[in-house]
């Protein structure tokens, strides 16, 4: 079975697609610290709505097979065909794995047509090993799953400095407090650049980025501690910061 609660800690990408190919990013901050729920009836993380009827179809494949079928390397007639260690998979045993593709039955929003949870769909897990779980994400990043232990919450900043209403109910929230590191992460990249690997260069108006933030920070504050509107305010941001569409 693949029950649990789980946090995500890595983000690994096929290093043969450039950015004009995939839209994320390896460890990217849009899915690091997300916390996924897989229950009989329930597929949730907390980046959308959660899929309540869940169909999971169990095979025995091996996880080369599984990385071909759903490569974006398919669309390319002369691509070799990835492995797993072009993702930088830890090693798996030889042979067939359990493989569990997951589908979402719910009903279609009756206002915006869209089916609650779909993000699910065409998705496939397995087990790592040691608890861990690897879940092939829309058929583009590898998201590597560690069981969510019993620690207390921990954002960006000490939450025994916490002195707004915001920061202590980010203090008080898991998921909240790890969406507020992703913003520090997103931030951080935009502000300083990442590491060589990632090809990803520091903003040319370091000023203009900073005065952005700054609004952003008086915008979360007015949420208060309305936690919706807090994960609605640092989902946005972390999307516009690795969009550079500051």
């Amino acid at each position: 079975m693949d029950y649990g609660s789980y946090v995500v800690t890595r983000v690994l990408i096929d290093p043969a697609l450039d950015n004009m190919q995939q839209q994320f990013f390896e460890d990217d901050p849009r899915f690091v610290g997300r916390l996924f729920i897989l229950q009989a009836n329930l597929l949730s993380d907390d980046t959308g709505p959660p899929c309540k009827m869940v169909r999971r179809r169990w095979s025995r494949q091996t996880l080369a097979t599984v990385l071909k079928a759903h490569s974006q390397r398919r669309n390319q007639a002369a691509a070799r065909p990835p492995v797993p260690r072009d993702y930088g998979l830890p090693p798996m045993p030889a042979g067939r794995i359990a493989i569990v593709a997951y589908e979402c039955d719910d009903p279609r929003d009756p206002r915006t047509g869209a089916i609650p949870g779909n993000a699910w769909a065409g998705s496939v897990g397995w087990a790592l090993g040691g608890g861990r779980r690897a879940i092939l994400w829309a058929d583009e990043v590898i998201l590597i799953l560690e069981p969510r232990g019993s620690a207390p919450p921990r954002p960006s900043f000490p939450c025994n400095k916490a002195h707004s209403v915001t920061e202590r109910t980010i203090c008080a929230d898991p998921s909240l407090a790890n969406w507020d590191r992703s913003v520090a992460m997103a931030y951080a990249l935009n502000l300083n650049g990442g590491p060589e690997r990632l090809d990803w260069t520091p903003t040319d108006d370091p000023d203009a980025l900073k005065a952005f933030h700054r609004r952003w920070l008086a915008e979360r504050d007015r949420c208060g501690a309305d936690r919706e509107c807090l994960l609605s305010k640092m989902y946005g941001q972390v999307d516009v910061l690795m969009r550079r569409q500051y």
